[in-house]
Parts: structure tokens; sequence; C-alpha cells
């Protein structure tokens, strides 16, 4: 797989995961958690992408 399609395929599933927790949610948590919880999984699956992408760039340069 080229670097795109793994790119939004961790979109994809960032947002498929981010709708099942709006889901998953008890009706006492309050939106503002929900959204900052969401964030947070945004944020770190960022991170993971751009540490996979560079790991595979540097296996193919290598």
């Amino acid at each position: 797989m080229n670097t795109t399609s793994v790119v939004v395929m961790n979109i994809s599933l960032m947002v498929v995961f981010g709708v099942i927790a709006v889901f998953l949610f008890a009706e006492n948590v309050r939106t503002v958690q929900i959204i900052g919880l969401m964030a947070s999984g945004a944020v770190l699956g960022a991170a993971f992408t751009r540490i996979i992408t560079a790991l595979k760039s540097r296996q193919t340069s290598a």
C-alpha cells in the first residue's frame, strides 16, 4: 500500500471510532468531555501515522 492509502485508511478509522465513541457514552457524560476525548484520540492517531510513515520511508530508502 502506498502512503496515501494508509493515511486515508487511518483517517477513516479515526472517523469511524469517533462516531462509535459518541454512541457508546452514557447520558451523564457532557459533550465537552466526548469532544475532548475524540480530539485526543485524533492527535494520538496522527502521531502514530507520522511515526509509521517515517519508519516505512526509512525502510524503503535503506
